[in-house]
């Protein structure tokens, strides 16, 4: 049996077909949005919790549910119906907005080979509100990109996604405001994580907005481009390290990771690690040389980070050390060795960190490096793993 709100909304739906003009038809429009607020109201998001599950395939859906998301496919329908028909900058910022609501909230989009009979919106209909990705109006935009979000946070494949990163492309171009970044830094992490991030031709796409997106200085979206290229390198296309560096320049990714900001380290880190595990050898030497002065000084103020941060560090520094005997030196001769055992005297918890650092250090050295190392290690002998360390190598 409908509700009281579930009525008026039927009316109101009803309503914004009968509109006279376009005047009428806004206010008719922001009626119905205004009930579809009041519909998501608290006593509601039980409800909604349940509705978000109705089309998993492993859940059977009862006719009375079926009717909740044949009346929501209702309502969708019919105001991107009206997208299609009006090119009106405040009827679709109306449409819009309502849409980008409606489907936060209920989301009844057919899931593959799942069995219910239900009428639900198909994903090219969806397909309507694209061009808006490109309108004049950025509010259109930030409202199409919000819609967007949700469709790519809960289906993996959308038969429009190459309409849908060309537009975005462009629109990036168009637009720089915070929020505008914001919304298209997220969507494009969404998009990273679906299946068709495998193909090469829609990770240079998705390459090509991060490069402009990388250039902010908002903490937000530096987080979502950040764990973007993390997702693009784990790929290991060949071109795409080429593509890299032509949109994405490491001066950058190091001025990212020196900014200072706690949000951004871990990410920050993560990424610098991807980019030594990668890349070609000398493409590492450069990035380690540039590295290990920084990795120095984070490691001395290690108390400013967390135990994460030191460990993704020291990771870096592990691998750095297998790469090439030329950074093993300079680890040396900076005295990042010492700053280690010194960071490990005061978090022991990292003992294991400095021992697995050493060790790779010892198997990869030269003899005149293993000497050096032996001579540190020497005078630290109050740490139990100093004297595990001398112990090895002694057996070279």
């Amino acid at each position: 049996m409908e509700s009281r709100q579930e009525r008026q909304l039927s009316v109101a739906l009803m309503n914004v077909n009968d509109a006279r003009s376009t005047a009428d038809l806004v206010y008719r429009l922001n009626c119905l949005r205004q009930l579809i607020l009041q519909y998501i109201d608290k006593s509601n998001l039980n409800d909604i919790e349940r509705d978000h599950h109705l089309s998993a395939p492993s859940i059977k859906t009862s006719d009375e549910d079926k009717a909740l998301i044949r009346k929501k496919s209702r309502l969708l329908s019919c105001l991107l119906e009206l997208v299609e028909l009006y090119d009106h900058y405040e009827v679709l910022m109306e449409i819009s907005t309502s849409l980008a609501v409606l489907f936060r909230y209920f989301y009844p989009i057919k899931i593959p080979n799942a069995n219910e009979a239900v009428p639900i919106i198909e994903l090219e209909r969806i397909s309507l509100i694209l061009p808006m990705l490109v309108s004049p109006h950025e509010s259109l935009t930030i409202n199409c990109l919000k819609i967007l979000e949700a469709i790519a946070s809960n289906v993996s494949e959308i038969n429009f996604q190459s309409a849908m990163i060309q537009n975005l492309i462009k629109a990036v171009h168009l637009n720089k405001s915070i929020e505008f970044l914001q919304m298209t830094a997220s969507v494009t992490y969404i998009l990273a994580t679906s299946r068709y991030f495998t193909w090469e031709a829609f990770s240079y796409n998705l390459l090509h907005i991060t490069g402009i997106l990388i250039q902010s200085d908002d903490v937000q979206v530096l987080q979502y481009t950040i764990k973007t290229l993390i997702n693009l390198l784990a790929l290991r296309h060949e071109p795409i390290f080429a593509r890299l560096h032509n949109h994405i320049t490491l001066p950058r990714i190091f001025e990212v990771f020196t900014s200072g900001s706690p949000r951004l380290y871990e990410p920050a880190l993560q990424l610098l690690n991807r980019l030594v595990m990668v890349e070609h050898s000398h493409s590492v030497l450069t990035i380690g040389i540039k590295l290990i002065p920084s990795m120095k000084g984070m490691i001395q103020n290690y108390k400013k980070l967390s135990i994460t941060n030191l460990e993704s560090i020291l990771l870096i520094l592990t691998n750095l050390i297998l790469t090439d005997r030329i950074l093993l030196q300079k680890i040396i001769d900076e005295d990042v060795v010492l700053d280690v055992i010194n960071c490990v005297k005061q978090m022991p918890s990292l003992s294991w960190s400095l021992t697995d650092i050493s060790r790779n250090a010892i198997y990869s050295g030269t003899k005149e490096q293993t000497q050096k190392l032996d001579a540190i290690f020497k005078d630290h002998d109050d740490l139990p793993c100093m004297k595990e360390l001398r112990l090895a190598l002694r057996y070279l």
